[in-house]
Parts: structure tokens; sequence; C-alpha cells
């Protein structure tokens, strides 16, 4: 994970380095559309919530925020989990190519619903650390917006997780989010 964030601020300087020296601020706003769950819960999620909003400052790069919210059935363990991601994010922003992009990468957290599998098991985990790296493409609709496509991977490890009180070992909440958003360019 260390190496995926070092790369990612190679590169934001390398991308900077082709940008203008200034430009317009930026208002990102959007929301996850789709999740897909990997590590200890695997499949697709039934509903998926959330927000990604970020303020892209003049000289390329932004802060943000987002929040991913699942819910899915893992139908080989046959138990329904709930889990919530909230991330604080820094990203690059640029046009290239007739395309307006964001490149950044988010620290934050996971939590896990209690659940119970098919057996009566009640499960509980404690809150995870994640991160999360991602990439949104917008096609520009006039010079001020643009309508943005992102992928967002996330990583996610809670410390435990319990098995009707009793200590488990490591639960992994991983997964990737598609979100769908615009961007207002502003004076």
């Amino acid at each position: 994970m260390r190496a995926i964030a070092a790369i990612s601020l190679i590169g934001f300087g390398l991308l900077l380095g082709f940008a203008p020296a200034r430009a317009e601020s930026r208002l990102y706003v959007g929301a996850p559309v789709a999740f897909d769950f990997s590590g200890g819960v695997n499949g697709a999620a039934d509903s998926t919530s959330g927000y990604t909003a970020g303020w892209g400052f003049p000289f390329h790069l932004g802060l943000g925020l987002t929040r991913i919210g699942a819910e899915g059935v893992d139908d080989a363990k046959l138990v329904t989990v709930k889990a919530t991601y909230s991330l604080v994010d820094l990203f690059a922003w640029f046009r290239a190519w007739g395309t307006d992009l964001q490149i950044g990468y988010g620290r934050g957290n996971a939590e896990l619903e209690p659940f119970q599998d098919a057996s009566g098991v009640r499960f509980e985990a404690d809150k995870a650390d994640a991160s999360q790296w991602f990439i949104t493409a917008g096609l520009p609709l006039g010079r001020r917006f643009s309508i943005h496509l992102g992928y967002h991977s996330v990583s996610a490890e809670s410390a435990n997780i319990r098995a009707n009180g009793v200590d488990a070992g490591p639960f992994v909440l991983d997964g990737a989010a598609w979100s769908l958003g615009f961007q207002i360019a502003m004076n």
C-alpha cells in the first residue's frame, strides 16, 4: 500500500508539471452507484449509498470527503453485511486529452455492522483503518461544467472480529466502487 501511495505522489508531481501554473478553483460532487466487496465478504452490494465531495484549489490540488455505504449478501457464506467507509481525500486535478481528470488518495475508517451467519453465529468487528485510491474522468459540457465517472479502490482491515464474543482474528473489508458526479469551475 505504501508503494501505491509513493507512486501516486510521484504521479501527482508529474501531472502538475504539465498543468498550467494557475487555473480556476473547482467544486466536485458525486455519489457511489455500485460497490463490489472483496476480502472477508465477496460479491456485489445490493444497495450503495453515500457521497463524494471535493474542492480543487487553483494550484491543481484538492481536498475532499468520501463516504460509501454498502449492503450486500455473500451467497457463499450466507451472510448479509452492511459496511460504511468514511475517508478524507487529497487529489490532483487537470485537463488532458479533452477530459477533466482527478487522481487521488484517501485515508479514514470502515465500520461493519454486526451480522449473523446461517448457523446463528453473531459477528462483530472493530472499526478498521481504511484507504482508497481513485480516479475520475469527466466529459466537459461547456467551459465550466463536466460530468464524471469515477473508480474507487478501497482497502480496509479491522484489527479484530469476534464470533459470538470470541476473538477470531482480522477481517478484510476491501472493495471497489463506481461513482457518478459533476464538477463546476469557479472564478
